[in-house]
């Protein structure tokens, strides 16, 4: 049975890239307004935490970074002075991106380059110049693994 990476469906969509960038939490450190703040407050579901949350975003130097990661990245809880109810507006009401895909798609795109054509051939049940075809599709995107 033939099956196309999801690697390769994303890559071929142009959504690959984006998939991959900015996954990780910034870190930003002491600098950021919610540094040393009791967390529950930005996971609260009561209208007055989240204001209280939104609040100390407020004052946060680092609001604009923060809200661009989460608008993308997470679901829940206040982030960059936004509810979750405001980045799922924001995103056209899109899931954000599951980082447990996006492991699995950097695990596939290791395994597409550092194994044998014939091994991602077998496993894919593909030939292997559709490997070397899937390949030249992810070098340009930079997806050396």
């Amino acid at each position: 049975m033939t099956k196309t990476p999801i690697t390769i469906d994303l890559a071929k969509k142009g959504q690959l890239t984006t998939m991959l960038t900015n996954l990780e939490f910034p870190d930003f450190g002491s600098e950021a307004a919610c540094f040393g703040q009791d967390t529950e407050l930005f996971y609260s579901d009561d209208t007055k935490d989240i204001a209280a949350a939104k609040a100390i975003c407020a004052d946060c130097p680092l609001i604009q970074e923060c809200a661009t990661w989460a608008v993308q990245h997470e679901e829940f809880g206040v982030f960059g002075g936004l509810s979750a109810k405001e980045r799922n507006l924001m995103r056209g009401g899109q899931p954000p991106v599951d980082t447990q895909l996006v492991a699995k798609i950097r695990a596939e795109i290791k395994f597409i380059f550092d194994a044998s054509a014939r091994e991602v051939a077998l496993r894919f049940g593909v030939q292997t110049r559709t490997v070397v075809r899937w390949r030249n599709i992810l070098r340009p995107l930079g997806m050396v693994g």
